[in-house]
């Protein structure tokens, strides 16, 4: 996806997803610094067994295997993970190193 501003390249993202249609990684092309991975470091998809996304980073991508697919991230700017119950509500969030517990499972929080 290219956006445009006056013919200069304000923001090119590149995606790839899983054989589920996850998303694993948007590349920033423009400014690689703002690449989100969703899957860490190619260990596990990201995804818990229902698809719902349970972590994300945000950084510059690299390919951990070299022409592989963009599945490592350095210099992470940002990070979260999420606990989900069964019926899909939040549990827990962690931001970077902060955490954030639900005992209702209805937390909320996108900081």
């Amino acid at each position: 996806m290219l956006w445009l501003s006056s013919s200069t390249a304000a923001d090119d993202f590149q995606y790839g997803d899983d054989r589920d249609n996850n998303r694993l990684y948007r590349d920033n092309v423009v400014n690689p610094a703002f690449g989100e991975l969703y899957h860490p470091n190619g260990a596990s998809t990201g995804y818990d067994n229902l698809n719902q996304l349970t972590n994300s980073s945000r950084g510059t991508l690299s390919a951990s295997i070299s022409g592989g697919t963009l599945d490592t991230i350095t210099t992470a700017t940002r990070s979260q993970s999420w606990t989900l119950d069964v019926m899909g509500n939040f549990t827990s969030q962690t931001t970077g190193t902060t955490s954030v517990t639900s005992v209702e499972g209805l937390l909320f929080s996108l900081a």
